[in-house]
């Protein structure tokens, strides 16, 4: 069974992302905007 967990904060979600962890859900707050939201949203 495949262990789950929850990163929080926006620089360790793109970490996780940059390091190819498999992420199957990503919650965003409305309204939220900046760099790091653009680059999230880019991927």
């Amino acid at each position: 069974m495949e262990e789950k967990r929850t990163i929080e904060g926006r620089r360790p979600v793109l970490e996780a992302l940059a390091a190819g962890s498999k992420i199957t859900r990503i919650l965003l707050q409305k309204g939220s905007s900046g760099k790091s939201v653009t680059e999230v949203l880019a991927l």
